[in-house]
């Protein structure tokens, strides 16, 4: 007789799912490992959802009276990783409530399984942290940002083919084709005409236009030096807001009849590093008060915290919404619903990673409970907008290559928009609900080398190593100088790549097939390479052969690791990890064990000393700055080496530290800070628009460095969006 399948036990609460059978616990489809003793507990837990379970339950289940062992010790050990999992506070529980002395209760509500069926006969769609390739891709094109505004994460781009059972493909087609960059539309409310920012036919500055949608020349409404950016276009249809960017990150919040007149200032604010597309605003309902993102306060570490507020258009009033918790750096891009009951916005701890949250606002303008998340991924999310009927937000992924996502405004499933929006940012959706409208954006980078001379000051002799159409970052020479490892899309993902120091024999070493991936690193003998990525949904450190074969993890914790790099001796890979609520140098032994944090009071990208007794690291700073510190591999005090790098853009040698000032545009300067004098050195002068990350050669006669060399921009359109 023909056996007929049965459905695997599932049991679903929150984001969260967990198969039984399979012993998997998943987070919006991404897998969290939680194994054996925590995940006994868990399903005890969810199969007695709302109800007491006792100590001494948990003891007879997972200890047998013959195992001699510290329940106390082991118990509280399980019960925290489990709560680490869920991302569970055990002071403020949203899912494990602990009754002192008698045992746990689980209190968030819990989907049990229904009544055995026959089997799903298809997966789930792609969730936004595990975006993974299932069939040919269509060739994607590219996000669009504000000029001179990238952000500072690993590129890589993004396909997908359609699944079985999504809605139709989004039929795109452009909206504006100018020269130049178009960014951050914004629909009148007729959703007839769109406001934009672009930097024109000159390309030389950043302004203020509308156009209808369709045929017509657009209107520019602002002609200042300074740049204007995002436009809000006003609910009654009167004026448009938008931002006028001001030196030391601050900005204009500027209000301009929508048919074109006399500017009028309605606020000035700071603008917080956790919103690297620049500043957002949103109008309440009636046209008469603006949400944005301005400065708090400052923590306790120095730290500049920011916050929602609404800002009164007649008199400059200001109401606080929303005050980041410790550990958070701010919360940003507001966006109001379309019946001013719920604001969206970014909640940030940092490096332009966050999640999206929902908090309700009271009829007297304030808000209503403690705010909702409703993603969890801690990705670089980028401008929330509303659908109409306010039931959805849609927001960006920015990884260079963006994308864009919808989510239920109560949290819940996360999907991706497919076909031309998948390779959107910066959405706007008409209040009529009808148009759809998001920027596009083609670039290409490329990595260079050059000699380090001291006859020079400047790289004539810069030659593209290993050079396409597509994105080429985070080049890297052996420890020999003979090869290059990089990244690049050029093969319809982002992979790892091996050339020669020339250029020539580039070789794909992986084939992960669409996740994020990045900061390759050799090791010492020249014989492996480490490398970051985020092909489990989070980021990840992961080893590989230089000449090929299997991948090797070395973290897999539901937090972050990012930027790995080897230690002198190749016994160790540190890398950045997030797990703390903000990133830290940690290291590893390379062959795995225990990990160990490094330094105390933040830290990113490091390198240690050729006599491996120092780490030299960056780490972000108040105002969006970036800066190299120096701290004992054994750990101590820390001392600051460089005020001010541009991105990641440094690297240490036996002799010093090369690094390139931060400046909004050309020309760099490559700079050398010598341990010998320390005295800081000009190198070399570099005119192109810089990229990510440096490297100089072992016997630092040499520099590898990425460019941008091609950005575009346009708007798209699609009609009929539901």
């Amino acid at each position: 007789m023909q056996q007929v399948p049965v459905r695997v036990p599932v049991f679903r609460f929150g984001v969260f799912e967990v198969d039984i059978a399979c012993g998997e616990l998943r987070k919006q489809g991404v897998l969290i490992r939680l194994q054996g003793q925590p995940f006994q507990i868990l399903v005890m837990f969810l199969e007695r959802s709302g109800e007491l379970v006792t100590r001494d339950e948990i003891r007879r289940k997972l200890w047998p009276p013959d195992t001699y062992i510290d329940f106390e010790q082991g118990l509280g050990t399980a019960i925290k990783k489990l709560r680490h999992a869920l991302g569970d506070d055990a002071e403020r529980p949203h899912y494990i409530e602990t009754l002192p002395k008698r045992g746990y209760r689980f209190i968030a509500h819990v989907e049990r399984p229904s009544d055995p069926g026959p089997p799903d006969p298809l997966p789930s769609p792609p969730t936004i942290a595990n975006v993974r390739s299932r069939s040919s891709w269509i060739v994607a094109a590219v996000v669009i940002v504000l000029t001179g505004v990238l952000v500072a994460a690993v590129a890589f781009w993004d396909r997908e083919s359609p699944l079985p059972g999504t809605e139709p493909p989004l039929a795109a087609v452009p909206l504006t084709t100018y020269p130049g960059i178009e960014s951050s539309p914004s629909f009148s409310p007729d959703g007839n005409q769109v406001a934009f920012s672009w930097d024109g036919e000159t390309r030389n500055n950043f302004d203020i236009y509308v156009k209808p949608v369709g045929s017509g020349p657009p209107l520019r409404l602002t002609a200042d030096p300074a740049a204007d950016v995002n436009p809000a276009w006003s609910p009654d249809g009167r004026s448009i807001a938008f931002h006028r960017l001001l030196p030391d990150n601050r900005a204009a919040i500027i209000e301009i009849p929508a048919l074109g007149g006399p500017e009028r200032l309605l606020a000035e604010i700071s603008i917080p590093p956790s919103s690297p597309f620049g500043p957002f605003s949103s109008w309440y309902s009636d046209s008469q008060w603006l949400a944005a993102s301005d400065l708090v306060g400052r923590s306790i570490g120095g730290t500049d915290t920011y916050g929602i507020y609404l800002i009164s258009r007649e008199t400059g009033e200001r109401r606080l919404l929303t005050r980041p918790p410790a550990g958070v750096i701010g919360d940003s891009s507001p966006a109001l619903s379309p019946d001013g009951q719920s604001l969206a916005f970014i909640r940030s701890a940092g490096h332009g990673l966050g999640d999206l949250y929902v908090v309700r606002i009271s009829p007297q303008l304030g808000t209503k409970g403690r705010p909702n998340q409703v993603t969890f991924a801690n990705s670089p999310i980028v401008k929330p907008a509303w659908t109409a009927d306010g039931s959805s937000i849609i927001f960006g992924i920015d990884k260079n290559v963006g994308s864009l996502w919808r989510v239920p405004a109560l949290g819940g499933k996360v999907e991706r928009l497919v076909s031309g929006a998948e390779v959107g940012q910066t959405p706007a959706v008409s209040m009529r609900g009808n148009r759809f409208a998001f920027s596009r954006r083609t670039f290409d980078t490329n990595i260079w080398h050059t000699e380090i001379s001291s006859e020079r000051d400047e790289a004539f002799s810069a030659k593209t190593v290993a050079p396409s159409t597509w994105m080429e970052w985070d080049a890297r020479f052996s420890p020999d100088g003979k090869k290059i490892a990089f990244a690049s899309d050029r093969s319809g993902s982002s992979e790892i790549w091996v050339c020669d120091s020339t250029g020539s024999n580039a070789a794909e070493l992986t084939s992960l097939g669409g996740a994020g991936l990045g900061s390759p690193r050799w090791s010492p003998d020249g014989q492996t390479l480490v490398f970051d990525s985020a092909i489990q949904g989070q980021w990840d450190v992961y080893a590989v052969a230089v000449h090929g074969g299997q991948l090797r993890s070395i973290t897999s914790d539901p937090s972050n690791e990012q930027v790995p790099q080897w230690s002198e001796d190749g016994k160790y890979i540190y890398f950045a990890s997030d797990r703390t609520g903000q990133f830290q140098v940690w290291k590893v032994p390379a062959t795995g064990g225990q990990r160990v944090q490094v330094t105390q009071h933040g830290g990113y990208s490091a390198f240690e000393s050729s006599d491996g007794q120092t780490l030299y690291y960056s780490k972000q700073m108040p105002g969006d700055q970036t800066s190299i510190w120096r701290v004992s591999v054994r750990g101590g005090p820390e001392r600051m080496m460089v005020k001010s790098i541009y991105k990641r853009n440094f690297d240490v040698s036996s002799s010093g530290i090369y690094f390139v000032p931060r400046t909004a545009e050309p020309p760099f300067m490559l700079r050398l800070l010598s341990f010998r004098t320390n005295v800081v050195s000009d190198v070399l002068r570099l005119n192109q628009q810089l990229y990510s990350t440096l490297s100089v050669s072992p016997d630092e006669k040499s520099l590898l460095y990425s460019t941008i060399d091609k950005e575009d921009s346009d708007l798209m359109l699609v009609e009929k969006f539901h």
